[in-house]
């Protein structure tokens, strides 16, 4: 007679940083490509030139001024947004687990749940894995949250046979 055995859980306890929160998101904006350092560099050209033409024809630099001031202004100050919203939001520093099953993840936190089946799709890098419920509602997942390398073989093993990858 076959003895039964249990199916083995994993729980893989881990909180999220501002650090990690904050790569997260420009993982997130790579994914989307929402290349920072190209509107960076746009928006100093911009600040540039109208600084250039505002002394010739002040009307029309004075704009392309503003508008390059404005570019670079909001991707300088979009981390320091998300620092705040991390902060103020307890649900996203809250000690959170992953708990692996054969073919299925649970991730919960707080009083709340998370399984496969309510997850869309996903990005990964070489740090994190972004799991996206909807376009812009995702959590982020720190490899380094797995310490054991088979345990993070296994979850991206469940993740890529049962979500679409996310190509941009």
């Amino acid at each position: 007679m076959a003895k039964k055995t249990k199916v083995s859980e994993l729980e893989i306890p881990y909180q999220l940083t501002v650090d990690d929160y904050l790569k997260g998101y420009e993982t997130h904006w790579k994914a989307h490509k929402s290349g920072t350092l190209s509107t960076l560099i746009l928006g100093i050209i911009l600040f540039i030139f109208g600084l250039i033409l505002c002394f010739m024809i002040f009307v029309p630099g004075l704009f392309l001024l503003l508008a390059g001031l404005t570019i670079t202004g909001l991707i300088l100050f979009r981390k320091f947004k998300h620092k705040k919203a991390f902060l103020n939001n307890p649900d996203l520093s809250f000690k959170t687990s992953i708990k692996l099953k054969v073919d299925d993840f649970e991730i919960k936190y707080k009083d709340k749940s998370l399984n496969l089946d309510d997850f869309k799709k996903y990005f990964e890098s070489d740090d994190f894995v972004l799991l996206y419920v909807e376009e812009k509602n995702f959590r982020i997942i720190p490899k380094s949250a797995f310490e054991n390398p088979n345990h993070l073989k296994k979850f991206l093993r469940v993740v890529k046979q049962y979500l679409v990858r996310t190509i941009h």
